[in-house]
């Protein structure tokens, strides 16, 4: 009689369905705890750049502002502060406007009314070449709600200039949204004795301020997160001078 003998095939090694699916689970708790650090760190990221990109254009609206202020020229309390210029016969004179009034109020210096203002000449303009205007030009700052009726980021400055001084014509007045996302834009006048919230040089003596302190608020982020601020006192040194209308004689000598 013959023997055979019988080997079986070793077992393979494998995992079990149970096991699979709690190596499923469990990758799956990994990947959303690491989808989770990077998304919070990714938000964080975004924040920290709006941030400092909203502080840069704060500051820069600041910068721009208190070049026009340490610019100012002084005002004149009849508006109408001029000089004449002899012509080449002298037989004649043009009358140019120098400076006028530095004012704050509601609705003027070619402003949308009812947007509150501060209007002042300055001698803060560049000169071009293709160009016919002086350094010294008319600005006011004004906020208002954003042209875009769906914009709920807050107000906008902007800062409203012309060039065109010339006495019996028609301002031109060209705007430039300075920032947005504004809650409210603070000017405050120091009179040497006290700061005050206002000014008009056609009725205080003297037209002009010793110095003016502005206060640029921001649209808070947040109900918790406080909004961010930039306050500036900026100096204001002038020479006086008359509003007499003197000539000036042309020619060789």
């Amino acid at each position: 009689m013959n023997l055979s003998s019988h080997t079986s095939a070793p077992r393979q090694a494998g995992f079990s369905l149970l096991e699979l699916i709690v190596a499923a689970l469990m990758f799956a708790i990994l990947m959303a705890s690491v989808s989770t650090a990077f998304y919070g760190a990714h938000k964080l990221k975004r924040t920290n750049e709006a941030a400092l990109q909203g502080n840069h254009e704060l500051r820069r609206a600041i910068n721009v502002m208190k070049k026009d202020l340490r610019s100012a020229t002084l005002p004149s309390t009849n508006d109408t502060t001029q000089v004449a210029v002899a012509t080449d016969t002298e037989s004649d004179t043009n009358l140019v406007t120098f400076s006028g009034a530095m004012i704050t109020g509601t609705g003027a210096g070619g402003a949308s009314l009812g947007s509150a203002y501060f209007e002042f000449y300055t001698a803060s303009g560049l000169r071009q070449t293709n160009m016919p205007w002086g350094e010294i030009q008319r600005v006011a700052y004004l906020v208002r709600p954003p042209g875009d009726r769906f914009d709920t980021s807050g107000n906008e400055l902007i800062r409203s200039v012309t060039r065109n001084l010339l006495p019996g014509v028609d301002s031109d007045f060209s705007e430039q949204v300075l920032l947005r996302g504004v809650d409210q834009v603070l000017f405050e006048f120091w009179t040497g004795d006290q700061w005050l919230d206002y000014w008009d040089s056609t009725t205080l003596d003297p037209p002009s301020p010793v110095a003016i302190r502005t206060t640029v608020v921001m649209m808070p982020r947040d109900a918790v997160t406080p909004p961010d601020y930039l306050q500036v006192v900026t100096p204001v040194s002038l020479e006086a001078r008359t509003n007499t209308v003197q000539s000036a004689t042309g020619g060789n000598g």
